[in-house]
């Protein structure tokens, strides 16, 4: 099974940035998201398949000191000209929003809770206005294993054996509670509506080498591909990414292909670990643009 990597395309991104006074800077005059007290960062935007007048994001509510960040939802019936949402899904310790639609147009957000070192999905099926309490994707024993940076991705095509989209979920996975050595990508993978999940990928680093930053992503004919940075000595503090890896299927994970794209391929491309957890500098999120760019053209392909 051979891939054609060349010439991968540019890929257009449509971002939702939500100012701490809830305003979202669109072309011409900024639209009202939902103003009020806590700040609003790492915001997310969907738009609905089925209509493109809906449109749903969400994003990390920072409230005031003494509390912890909660994951807030936002919706728009009629091209953002005006919005509802509430700044708490299911309340504190939550983070890495991530939202999507399905073919059908249900929704669905994604996050991390930090307390129990679990990530949580919610469905809409109203394009956002309502939505289910949190289901279960993975949940570890904190002390043990810390789950980060997660994404979602779901199948345009309806799996034949089950009659649903298939749903998939990226992490980081550490093997202590902190940002060290031992670091690995998982794949979770449900196929019954997100009633159940279970493990689908796995790529395992070692103290000698790491993993961070997976993206996932889907496209026709069982097609997923996963990406992600890969560091020879683990993640450790200023210690540069070495490579980014990208990896997909054809055939709903029976078999793999892989390539590896070195920092050095790709210009001036640079990703940069930084202690307790943040990726620290401009050229960090550039990186993250890479993979996330590499991901999304690849499914075209």
């Amino acid at each position: 099974m051979n891939y054609n990597y060349s010439n991968i395309p540019s890929v257009l991104f449509i971002l939702l940035t939500i100012t701490v006074t809830g305003l979202a800077q669109t072309a011409g005059n900024p639209d009202t998201i939902l103003p009020g007290p806590r700040a609003q960062i790492e915001t997310p935007i969907a738009i609905n398949p089925t209509d493109p007048n809906k449109l749903f994001g969400a994003a990390i509510t920072q409230p005031e000191p003494a509390e912890e960040n909660r994951i807030g939802y936002y919706y728009s019936f009629d091209r953002g000209a005006t919005w509802n949402g509430n700044d708490d899904i299911n309340g504190p310790g939550l983070g890495d929003p991530v939202v999507a639609f399905d073919p059908d147009g249900v929704g669905y957000i994604l996050y991390q809770k930090q307390s129990d070192s679990g990530l949580y999905l919610h469905k809409s099926p109203d394009g956002g206005a309502s939505w289910s309490g949190p289901i279960t994707v993975v949940l570890f024993n904190p002390n043990e294993h810390k789950v980060d940076r997660p994404w979602l991705a779901i199948s345009p095509e309806r799996n034949i054996a089950t009659g649903y989209y298939d749903i998939y979920v990226s992490y980081s996975q550490f093997e202590e509670p902190t940002y060290t050595d031992d670091t690995h990508i998982r794949v979770y993978k449900s196929s019954d509506g997100a009633q159940t999940f279970s493990q689908w990928y796995s790529w395992n680093g070692t103290q000698s080498t790491g993993a961070l930053g997976s993206f996932v992503a889907t496209g026709p004919g069982e097609k997923v591909f996963i990406s992600f940075a890969k560091f020879e000595e683990g993640p450790k503090e200023s210690q540069p990414a070495t490579s980014i890896l990208v990896t997909g299927s054809e055939s709903n994970g029976t078999q793999f292909t892989s390539f590896q794209l070195d920092v050095n391929q790709i210009g001036t491309l640079y990703h940069r670990w930084s202690l307790p957890g943040f990726l620290g500098d401009s050229a960090a999120n550039e990186a993250q643009k890479t993979q996330e760019s590499l991901c999304r053209s690849l499914q075209r392909g």
